[in-house]
């Protein structure tokens, strides 16, 4: 909060399915302040965690997170849906089964809005269609370290959806792994706008990640608050947009040339 932040996004599988309970442990009117959105989809398995859409299983964790929070979440998500996905129709009578119990959630007042967080988006771009009862909340990977094809079918649900540019959600905007990041070697300052001296590489990749695909948030995990800080103060940065749809460009000339 000393750093402006006002939301949290955790998952009922994280910290080994603690999460929600933790944060509570924090304490109801300090949680208060914040906007929680969660994630369901894994379930505890022998040795670390299944996927599962199925709609009953789901229920059970929708209620297990308010419980376990001591408030409904602000935001639930469908986790990684094409982990379990079948393919062809069954498949979208799959994600249509998961989706309807979000949706039904979010009716009964069990949260506050209901959407997808996908890894890979390309699974449910594959399916076609519209959906009978339509997510209002799309978290997918964003940054530089995310190839063409994820960042079009990102794009393309988004639109197909109708889903709101401030809606439009970011993650890993590191590639999960910050300190091996390719930045040594090539400097994401280069798609700042001129005036963003001082700004470092991580900075910049942060801020950018804002512009690749267009998202309107981005989810990152810190144990560090000067890292934190760092990437507050990066959300202020101005970028070159004629540079980075240029650079999206070359996402696409790679990836017709690797096919």
């Amino acid at each position: 909060m000393d750093c402006g932040v006002t939301a949290l996004d955790t998952a009922f599988n994280y910290r080994g399915f603690t999460s929600h309970a933790t944060l509570a442990g924090l304490g109801r009117d300090l949680l208060a302040r914040f906007t929680i959105s969660t994630k369901v989809g894994y379930f505890p398995a022998t040795g670390g965690a299944r996927h599962s859409l199925a709609p009953e299983e789901l229920k059970r964790a929708l209620g297990q997170c308010a419980r376990d929070l001591g408030r409904e979440p602000d935001v639930v998500l469908l986790h990684n849906p094409e982990a379990s996905l079948a393919v062809g129709e069954q498949g979208r009578e799959q994600l249509t089964a998961a989706c309807e119990v979000l949706a039904e959630a979010a009716r009964a007042g069990g949260c506050g809005t209901w959407g997808i967080a996908s890894w890979n988006p390309r699974v449910l771009a594959a399916l076609g269609g519209q959906l009978p009862c339509v997510p209002k909340v799309l978290l997918v990977r964003a940054g530089l370290l995310v190839g063409h094809e994820v960042l079009a079918a990102a794009e393309s649900l988004a639109a197909q959806w109708g889903i709101r540019p401030e809606q439009r959600w970011g993650m890993s905007p590191f590639g999960g792994d910050l300190a091996n990041a390719p930045w040594g070697r090539s400097d994401p300052r280069i798609f700042l706008a001129r005036g963003s001296a001082g700004a470092s590489a991580v900075q910049a990749a942060f801020r950018v990640a804002f512009e690749v695909p267009g998202v309107g948030s981005v989810a990152v995990g810190t144990d560090r608050p000067d890292h934190l800080r760092e990437l507050v103060d990066a959300t202020g940065l101005a970028v070159d947009r004629q540079l980075i749809g240029r650079y999206r460009e070359l996402l696409i000339d790679r990836a017709a040339h690797s096919r």
